[in-house]
């Protein structure tokens, strides 16, 4: 989950109100489509927003990260090297996509 709010913010530094529209005005909701696109590919492709979800699907199983032995397997299984790396990088492509589309409207 960490990754696509994430996302969302990087999204509503650009497309979201500045603080004089903060407290109503045209551009009040205009954020949500922009965040909802990228929640919608976010769950195309991980089936959820949570990470046990996530781990689901990229691992087959679950990790209790309180527990050791299961965080060492974690690691031991590319955790932190590729699996939520890769998470990260794909918000991160998403959220500038969605952001360089806006970009272009706009102009």
């Amino acid at each position: 989950m960490v990754q696509l709010v994430g996302g969302l913010l990087a999204i509503s530094s650009i497309v979201g109100r500045n603080y004089e529209d903060f407290s109503g005005g045209k551009n009040r909701r205009r954020v949500f489509q922009y965040a909802k696109k990228l929640y919608d590919r976010f769950i195309e492709e991980y089936g959820s927003p949570f990470c046990r979800d996530i781990h689901m699907k990229l691992f087959g199983r679950t990790f209790n990260f309180f527990d050791p032995k299961e965080y060492a397997e974690f690691e031991k299984l590319g955790g932190h090297i590729d699996k939520c790396p890769s998470v990260s990088g794909n918000v991160a492509r998403w959220a500038a996509e969605i952001i360089l589309d806006e970009i272009k409207v706009k102009k």
